[in-house]
């Protein structure tokens, strides 16, 4: 069978010295190559699309915002109503109209966007698009594999998608949005383990803030062991990133921030792209520690620099669930280990290995790799660095020290919070992310005042997600 990736390694320290334990931390940056992919994966596709009523809202800068208010006032076309817990301008009569010719809500954007993924995708591939406010309602469920044509089939994915034109439910724009029972009802078509050669997707789009967050939490956990992964979109300003994040992390899907309708409409294009990649599934990282070695961190660098949430210990084995592999998209692992102290040599402190399933052959595979570590007597070879491992580590320091402002808020604590993002504000300035610096910066002095710009946040946690690939500050 051919094995649909590789392993390589390197190690910010190639030598240590011999008989003492090593001064400076040691990283080790692995990079998984996946191997082309030979043919694309049968799909289940879901789309769980929040459908409150801020969705069908205009999303406009504050400049354009203005300009259509006035069109709209002069012309009585305009009148507010409160929607998900804020004040919404709806349109109306002729400027609606023109507006819609113009420009877009996100609502429309998620559904064009799902309308032209939908048409590349096999007759064989299973889809299904979940609409959810106070209650889930489904919009099309397709289980792929029928006698109908192509044509027939497209029709039924129309009509379904234009149930999304207008609002699902005309009473309660003041209703809660609740995520529990969309998950529950994923759960319910996916609960055993993915067929063969069969790639699972969700996709999950929200633009507000859901109240039944810790139960959906819960349920997400389970999504692994189900061959799960979840890719989130937000929305505009006012979502819950950090719920949105912690999905993607649990099951190794991928975060976006899409602040305008058009930004969403490119990420759904690109997770259609992606789905049609994955070479492997179900993928298992574990590292096996040598005798008084230690997993100090581990951390996703890219294709984004993520968290593992969930982690299995044994004796000397600690494994992370990796999800998928897609073709033409390495994925580097960073890892800080502490070694024992060694005798002069070649030392393996410890083999990674990464199990999971070839969507090709359809089979099980293991892939492994040692770390080895050279003890030697010369101070000179002990303290050579490798510097495109030291440049991982910094790109990963700023997202990490985003992370601690982040929990520090969380405990009521804005001057720690702000020391962490000043700290990540030089670091980014070192490496000449200006751009995000000034993000970072400004972040830390509302946090001062007492303020804070939602959208900015978002941006900087976007941001420092995507640092681990250079070019991306």
């Amino acid at each position: 069978m051919e094995v649909p990736l590789s392993i390589s390694a390197t190690l910010s320290h190639t030598a240590a010295l011999a008989g003492t334990e090593p001064e400076e931390p040691l990283y080790a940056l692995i990079r998984l190559q996946p191997a082309p992919a030979p043919q694309r994966p049968r799909l289940e596709f879901a789309c769980l699309l929040d459908a409150s009523a801020s969705m069908y809202q205009f999303r406009l800068d504050p400049q354009e915002r203005e300009r259509w208010r006035r069109l709209a006032e002069e012309r009585g076309d305009i009148r507010r109503q409160i929607a998900d817990g804020r004040e919404a301008i709806i349109w109306t009569g002729r400027t609606l109209q023109e507006m819609q010719r113009q420009i877009s809500t996100p609502m429309l954007s998620a559904a064009r966007a799902l309308w032209r993924g939908l048409q590349a995708l096999d007759p064989n591939d299973a889809v299904a698009v979940l609409a959810f406010n106070e209650r889930v309602r489904v919009i099309l469920d397709d289980p792929g594999g029928s006698e109908r044509t192509p044509t027939a089939r497209a029709a039924t994915a129309r009509e379904a998608l234009a149930l999304l034109g207008q609002p699902l439910s005309q009473a309660g724009l003041e209703q809660e949005t609740r995520l529990e029972e969309a998950l529950r009802a994923v759960i319910a078509r996916w609960q055993d383990v993915s067929p063969p050669r069969t790639a699972r997707r969700l996709l999950l789009i929200s633009d507000g803030v859901v109240v039944d967050r810790d139960a959906c939490l819960s349920l997400v956990e389970s999504f692994p062991d189900c061959g799960i992964v979840v890719s989130t979109v937000g929305v505009g300003g006012e979502f819950d990133e950090e719920l949105l994040m912690r999905v993607a992390d649990i099951t190794r899907g991928n975060y976006t921030y899409a602040p305008t309708a058009l930004d969403l409409e490119r990420a759904l294009a690109e997770e259609f792209a992606q789905m049609l990649r994955v070479v492997a599934r179900q993928v298992r990282f574990s590292f096996h520690l040598s005798a008084q070695a230690l997993l100090r961190s581990f951390h996703q660098v890219s294709p984004q620099i993520a968290a593992f949430p969930l982690m299995w210990a044994d004796a000397g084995v600690r494994e992370f669930h990796l999800g998928e592999v897609r073709a033409e998209e390495a994925v580097e692992l960073l890892a800080e280990l502490a070694p024992a102290a060694a005798s002069e040599g070649n030392v393996e402190i410890a083999r990674v290995v990464a199990r999971g399933q070839s969507l090709d052959e359809n089979e099980a595979f293991t892939v492994e790799h040692p770390l080895s570590l050279l003890a030697v007597t010369d101070p000179a070879l002990a303290h050579a660095r490798d510097e495109s491992v030291i440049d991982a580590v910094a790109r990963t320091a700023v997202y990490l020290e985003e992370r601690r402002a982040q929990e520090a808020l969380d405990r009521g604590q804005g001057d720690a919070a702000t020391r962490h993002l000043q700290v990540a504000t030089r670091m980014l300035r070192k490496m000449g992310a200006e751009t995000l610096a000034a993000d970072m910066e400004a972040a830390a002095a509302e946090i001062q005042a007492g303020t804070r710009s939602l959208s900015r946040t978002k941006r900087i946690k976007a941001g420092t997600r995507r640092l681990g690939t250079p070019g991306n500050e």
